[in-house]
């Protein structure tokens, strides 16, 4: 037992006390024993631990004196989900709470966020920390630390600094989805109880899954993703292709929906999308990753995995999906969806498959350009490292940073102007900013007034063209 590198104790009645720890090479390590009272002590002796999960311990009202970030260094990220007794992570380490069955948050929202951030991960390889999927996704290439959680803040704070329409750094709340990703599935595993598994109680099939991250995400109010502020979304892999899904449920499901509530949320979270970006993203399948499947169903004990057909090359699955999704970007219904970008991020190295192959490109160019904007190559990366970046300088970094300033420019610039003294005398000007905003389909310039004192509770201004707009202008005054 001494070489055994994880451990999951789930789902066990009456345990209330676990034996002391020898196991010198545990890294990871999930528990979830609702009737625990007491970690052991001897805790501290698993010296190269990465990983600790605890879920739904819901007597445990402390955490042993020896998780010391000095006497277990390894130690880097803690989850705590439905532990009720633990209401603050031990000195020095990063708390990652489960919101919910799919909803990891990374970084705290307190106080508010002025973005979100959704990752969506892809699947992973037979030999991977599967379970870790959602935070190792994203993590640096060369240490355990999620880049969105260092270098994405560190980036904000210096773009700021040389934008004047953005007054101040924005603040990000990232949430990372967990779901079941395995490609070597057992067939145990596909008829678990709900809650076992710790990635995502065994939802397997695409659509299933877009319906629960609708509930988990946007309908659960400890969540309340995209209610008031701008959203991004970023997939790895197969989770390009269920961000699609997902956006296609979001609208579906509005269209459907009752006046109330839910539907409010549904129509907050479409007009706060900002931006899509794909990490080597299969649009139109990946024949070296479904081979890698076959030659996995072939082994027995294993079944195949039901979102594997979205791999196939030009199946009928994903091209409905691509189908759906253009349809619902071409829309001109803007009280729907807003107007977001799609990015796509394209791996330029081989991919080595190890047992399953020599290395290879994993996903063509030409399957990653589907319902794209705009791409670029990201130099020396494969599959799997498209998505870690070294440092500042990487693209993925920058590029995200960039489209967050732009966007929470936008709407520094849309918001109304801070009422103005009585007291002070009005200038006889007008000021004239473009803002280019979307009146009646055509991009206008919008101009306020402040020649004349507005009614009370309202701001005056003029639309003008793009090309024209002057103090001197006779165009009707448009109160709002």
């Amino acid at each position: 037992m001494r070489s055994l590198r994880s451990l999951s104790i789930q789902n066990c009645k009456r345990v209330l006390r676990l034996p002391d720890f020898h196991m010198t090479e545990l890294k990871h390590l999930y528990l979830a024993l609702p009737e625990l009272i007491a970690l052991p002590d001897s805790i501290e002796n698993l010296g190269v631990l990465q990983s600790l999960t605890l879920e739904s311990c819901h007597l445990l009202g402390q955490l042993p004196a020896g998780i010391d970030a000095r006497l277990m260094p390894k130690l880097q990220h803690i989850a705590i989900h439905r532990c009720p007794g633990l209401r603050s992570p031990p000195t020095g380490f990063l708390k990652w709470l489960r919101q919910n069955q799919h909803v990891y948050q990374l970084c705290p929202d307190a106080p508010p966020a002025d973005v979100d951030i959704i990752l969506f991960h892809g699947f992973q390889m037979p030999g991977t920390e599967a379970p870790d999927a959602y935070w190792r996704t994203w993590k640096m290439r060369e240490s355990e630390d999620c880049w969105l959680e260092t270098l994405l803040p560190e980036l904000l704070v210096d773009f700021t600094g040389y934008d004047q329409d953005c007054p101040k750094a924005p603040t990000t709340r990232v949430l990372s989805i967990s779901y079941e990703s395995r490609l070597d599935l057992e067939k145990k595993d596909k008829k678990a109880a709900p809650d076992s598994n710790v990635q995502d109680g065994g939802v397997h099939d695409g659509y299933k899954l877009a319906e629960n991250l609708i509930r988990n995400l946007i309908f659960d109010d400890g969540v309340n993703a995209g209610q008031n502020r701008p959203v991004f979304l970023l997939g790895h892999d197969l989770g390009g292709i269920l961000i699609k899904l997902f956006v296609i449920a979001v609208e579906q499901t509005h269209a459907i929906q009752d006046e109330g509530v839910r539907k409010e949320k549904l129509h907050n979270f479409l007009r706060n999308l900002k931006a899509v970006h794909f990490f080597a993203t299969p649009h139109s399948g990946a024949p070296v990753l479904q081979a890698v499947a076959d030659s996995i169903k072939s082994t027995p004990g294993t079944l195949e995995h039901e979102m594997l057909h979205y791999l196939k090359v030009l199946n009928k699955h994903t091209a409905r999906i691509n189908h759906a999704f253009d349809s619902l970007r071409r829309s001109e219904n803007d009280s729907r969806i807003s107007d977001f970008t799609t990015c796509a991020v394209i791996a330029t190295n081989p991919t080595n498959l190890g047992e399953f192959g020599k290395s290879v490109l994993v996903v063509e160019e030409g399957a990653e350009r589907v319902s794209i904007d705009s791409f670029y190559s990201y130099g020396k990366t494969n599959h799997f490292t498209v998505c870690q970046p070294e440092g500042k300088h990487s693209s993925p970094v920058r590029t995200l940073a960039q489209e967050i300033i732009k966007t929470m420019e936008e709407r520094h610039k849309l918001q109304p102007a801070a009422p103005q003294n009585s007291t002070e005398k009005l200038a006889d000007t007008v000021e004239v900013r473009d803002m280019r905003l979307k009146y009646y389909g055509k991009l206008v310039t919008f101009a306020t007034s402040t020649s004349d004192a507005p009614a009370a509770g309202t701001t005056e201004a003029f639309v003008t063209s793009t090309t024209a707009a002057s103090a001197s202008s006779t165009k009707a005054p448009v109160r709002r």
